[in-house]
């Protein structure tokens, strides 16, 4: 288990230049990457969201000790992978310093990463290979049914076409929302206080360096709902109303810290200079509504919203307004990773994208504009170029549907307990279908061969003479 060997990782030094010959091989980029997509190294990178503190996080506000987790971790990854006798590497979630060192360097060694990911439409999950751009494995298909119409069967596309126009007409939200939402209302429960209480009394330590302190735990649990009763009418918060009449862009807030962000937009994780500087971007006349994001709710440290309504240009548009109704009667859209710029897409409006998203394999309907000196130019771009046309948004969802799982958000959301194997025996066909779809990635990346292409009795390869795979296909 990993967590076991963490401390290790934390108090062997960082001697002899380790850190700095893991970056001579694995890249400067990677360890970065690498360093802010952990939450629990990133705090001070994150000043948009609270957390209690845990042990690792108190652990590595010491420079010396963070050095030496880091090397520590890209060690270990490099170590087991160092003979390369692996298929692939499969990992659930990439969310932490540990999943997206083990994405760089099964990437650097030419071995296929894959991970399932909630894709932000409906209740789809689908497979990525890349540990950082959210490119999607689908995107094989997609791109070869431009030229090849068979790529995609013709019952996912008349799915498409239905689901495209339902969509449009009533927009729906994610799956996972419903449960996030639920969790925001919630006061701490009888049985979690008597619990994180008696933990603390008895001074019990946390199970992992990365489970909060009890106490921390308890005081951060009933604070934030105790915040959440009174942001949620925050005298800031505008209604839709007051954009009646004024072209406006709409940037819907994120929630923090978050793997999206930390993991496919490592250098905009700060979502104040981010708003900042979009709305100084803005062409004369135009605002910037700024809607908050409701489970987030709480969980803003003082003085989050009073910064962002004191900026010229900003208005704070209530968590509780339609977030539909504002992707419509925008002019353009500007997100970092969030679904509201694939929504935008599907809705045919601009969007300009900071960080990486599935929608990126598009050649059109987007400006994906990384550096925040350039967003002036790129809104200019994104409200002069094409939309994506409808086949090609038919032929998106149909790729999606084609490489996708449904799997309740409970079971990807639900935490420590909620997947046993009681629960995964109650799923068989979900199960079944994310073996599928491992087997139909590693034929596309040509780890495997078809079952049909391989003599009688041919064993796979064992992962060797994997040196010339390195490198994925651009999405």
């Amino acid at each position: 288990c990993l967590s076991d060997l963490e401390p290790g990782w934390l108090d062997t030094p960082d001697a002899g230049g380790r850190l700095e010959k893991l970056e001579e091989r694995f890249g400067r980029s990677a360890i970065s990457e690498i360093a802010i997509s952990d939450r629990e190294h990133s705090g001070g990178w994150v000043p948009g969201g609270t957390s209690p503190v845990t042990p690792l996080r108190a652990a590595v506000r010491d420079h010396a000790r963070w050095r030496g987790y880091l090397a520590g971790m890209v060690d270990f990854f490099a170590g087991v992978m160092a003979d390369r006798a692996y298929d692939f590497v499969f990992c659930y979630p990439v969310q932490d310093g540990p999943s997206v060192a083990a994405g760089h360097v099964a990437h650097h060694l030419g071995i296929p990463f894959l991970s399932p990911k909630a894709i932000g439409f409906q209740a789809q999950t689908c497979l990525f290979d890349d540990v950082k751009t959210m490119v999607p494995v689908f995107r094989h298909d997609f791109m070869r049914s431009a030229v090849e119409p068979s790529a995609l069967a013709p019952a996912y596309l008349d799915d498409a076409r239905r689901t495209l126009a339902a969509f449009r007409a009533r927009p729906a939200p994610p799956d996972y929302m419903a449960l996030a939402n639920a969790w925001t209302y919630a006061a701490p429960g009888a049985v979690l206080t008597a619990a994180l209480l008696k933990r603390a009394l008895f001074q019990e330590p946390p199970i992992s360096l990365r489970y909060p302190y009890p106490l921390s735990r308890l005081v951060w649990e009933y604070r934030k709902w105790l915040w959440m009763l009174r942001d949620r009418n925050h005298g800031r918060f505008k209604q839709p109303s007051v954009l009646e009449g004024q072209p406006f862009a709409y940037f819907p807030l994120h929630y923090e810290p978050e793997a999206s962000t930390l993991v496919s937009a490592p250098w905009h994780t700060d979502q104040t200079a981010v708003i900042e500087q979009a709305a100084k971007a803005l062409p004369a006349g135009w605002v910037l509504a700024v809607k908050e994001h409701v489970p987030m709710l709480g969980r803003r440290p003082q003085g989050f919203y009073d910064r962002l309504a004191a900026m010229p240009k900003v208005v704070l548009i209530s968590p509780y307004a339609d977030s539909f109704a504002l992707n419509r009667a925008a002019r353009l859209t500007v997100t970092i990773t969030g679904t509201a710029g694939l929504e935008a897409v599907l809705l045919q409006k601009p969007v300009v994208f900071l960080g990486a998203s599935p929608m990126h394999i598009l050649d059109r309907g987007y400006i994906y504009c990384p550096d925040t000196n350039r967003l002036g130019d790129a809104i200019s771009n994104a409200l002069s170029v094409p939309v994506a046309d409808d086949e090609t948004l038919v032929r998106f969802l149909a790729a999606l549907a084609q490489h996708a799982v449904d799997v309740p958000s409970r079971l990807i959301w639900g935490g420590t307990g909620v997947i046993t194997d009681e629960v995964v025996a109650g799923q068989p066909a979900a199960v079944a279908r994310f073996a599928e779809l491992i087997m139909m990635a590693l034929t596309q990346a040509g780890a495997l061969k078809p079952i049909s292409e391989r003599p009688s009795g041919e064993a796979d390869d064992g992962g060797q003479d994997r040196t010339s795979r390195g490198s994925r296909p651009e999405g």
